[in-house]
């Protein structure tokens, strides 16, 4: 690209999201280890990482359609990431087909303040309201906090 060139947009300050324990949970059949999990957000507390996701491979709730359960409740989820990033947000990956809006006020309310919501780019116009219902539930509680992820 020459120098010369005007940007087509601005770039904004970047912001780093690990998903280490939600992505490195499908590995381990989704039955983490609580100190491990423990020691690593205590870690990643210490980072410059604005975002970790946490919770269930699939997404919370992946249970309800008939995936393994991860060994680390919801509740008990939000009570250590709650405990361990005291400096950095924590939220869930989510996906419309199992992951219930009621479910997510819950952990919004449990200090939750961002989902990532994940489906096929072809199946978003069906899922518009989820989308919007989840940004709505998140929304108030922090500033912009559901963010969206089309993957194939």
């Amino acid at each position: 690209m020459s120098a010369a060139r005007a940007l087509l947009f601005q770039p904004q300050k970047a912001e780093l999201l690990d998903a280490t324990l939600r992505d490195g949970s499908y590995a381990v059949d989704f039955q983490l280890a609580e100190n491990f999990v423990i020691e690593l957000l205590g870690r990643l507390n210490e980072t410059p990482i604005g975002k970790v996701e946490v919770g269930h491979g699939l997404g919370f709730e992946a249970e309800r359609s008939g995936f393994k359960a991860c060994n680390i409740d919801l509740k008990h989820w939000c009570r250590i990431a709650q405990s361990e990033l005291t400096a950095t947000s924590w939220g869930m990956f989510a996906q419309p087909e199992f992951s219930r809006l009621s479910t997510l006020a819950e952990l919004c309310d449990q200090g939750m303040s961002f989902v990532r919501i994940g489906m096929e780019p072809e199946r978003v116009p069906d899922h518009l309201d989820y989308i919007e219902r989840a940004t709505a539930i998140c929304g108030p509680r922090k500033p912009p906090s559901a963010t969206f992820s089309a993957t194939r």
